[in-house]
């Protein structure tokens, strides 16, 4: 086969291969964000009487990135899921929130939902009274958080304790 034929084939192959990447690439790029079913964000108040254990399956959390760190949110999500905590939301914090490691904010400080989750959280995490941003507990993550670490498996209640208990999953 004479030099010419090869060369030509040998392009006309490498610019159907770069085509051919490029509409794979950008249909990967342009593909939508897979959506959270409304089921995971939804909880119900429910009271859990003294002398019981609250769990990580009896919370949920949403999980918010005040970090300029890509994906701190979501992966953090994924290890509290791994943990047994229900996550609902997994998002950028509101701008202007400034926090250092971890906060977690609830209107009941000394609750137990905020000791358990800092349980996962390490020493530097805070519990800072403050309303939440969606339903269950509020995790606020900041630029020196690095990892969901190994917590309490449970948390004998002291007194009747109204919680926001997520549905059990199908």
């Amino acid at each position: 086969m004479p030099r010419g034929v090869k060369t030509a084939l040998t392009l006309t192959a490498l610019v159907a291969l770069v085509v051919v990447g490029g509409m794979w690439g950008w249909a990967a790029f342009t593909e939508p964000f897979p959506q959270r079913s409304a089921q995971t964000t939804a909880c119900t108040d429910t009271t859990l009487a003294a002398g019981t254990s609250l769990t990580p399956e009896k919370m949920l959390v949403d999980v918010f990135n005040a970090s300029d760190r890509v994906g701190l949110a979501s992966r953090t999500s994924e290890e509290l899921t791994s943990a047994g905590f229900a996550v609902g939301r997994a998002s950028d914090a509101p701008d202007g929130t400034k926090v250092k490691v971890a906060e977690i904010w609830t209107t009941d400080p000394q609750g137990p939902e905020a000791k358990l989750l800092r349980s996962y959280l390490g020493k530097r995490a805070r519990i800072t009274n403050a309303e939440p941003l969606d339903d269950g507990v509020t995790l606020v993550l900041g630029p020196k958080f690095k990892q969901v670490t190994k917590g309490k498996k449970s948390l004998e209640l002291a007194e009747d304790t109204t919680v926001c208990v997520p549905p059990a999953p199908e």
